[in-house]
C-alpha cells in the first residue's frame, strides 16, 4: 500500500459538539440514547453508583447496522458513523477532512511526569 501511494490512514479522531453527538445517538440508536439519558441523570443527581451500574451494563455488542444477524463491538464506528454515512435518512450530517497537516503525538510518545512534578 505504501509503495502504491494514494492511500489514506483513518486516525479515528472525531471532533463534534456534544449536542451533535447526542442528536446522532438519539436518531440512530434510540435505545442507547435512553440509557445515556439515564446515566447523565444519575450523574446530575450525584448518584455515581447508579451511573457506574448503568454504564457497566451497557451492551458490549450491537447488531451491525448494514448486515442483519451480525453482531459487532458497540463502538462509535458501528453505532453512529456507519448508519450516518450509509444513507441520508439519518438526518445527521457527516463531514470528512483529508490530508490535514498538523503535529501529532501518539499517546505512547507522551512523556510521563515524575511523581515530584
Amino acid at each position: 500500500m505504501i509503495q502504491q501511494g494514494g492511500w489514506s490512514w483513518n486516525s479515528g479522531m472525531f471532533f463534534f459538539r456534544i449536542s451533535t453527538a447526542e442528536k446522532a445517538l438519539e436518531r440512530l440508536q434510540p435505545a442507547m440514547y435512553r440509557v445515556y439519558q439515564e446515566i447523565t441523570a444519575a450523574i446530575k443527581k450525584g448518584d455515581g453508583k447508579a451511573a457506574v451500574s448503568l454504564y457497566e451494563n451497557f451492551a458490549a455488542k450491537i447488531s451491525h447496522p448494514l448486515e442483519l444477524g451480525r453482531e459487532v463491538d458497540n463502538s462509535i464506528d458501528y453505532a453512529i458513523l456507519t448508519p450516518m454515512v450509509s444513507g441520508p435518512e439519518s438526518g445527521v450530517a457527516a463531514y470528512a477532512v483529508r490530508n490535514v497537516r498538523f503535529q501529532w503525538t501518539d499517546l505512547g510518545q507522551w512523556t510521563r511526569a515524575s511523581p515530584s512534578d
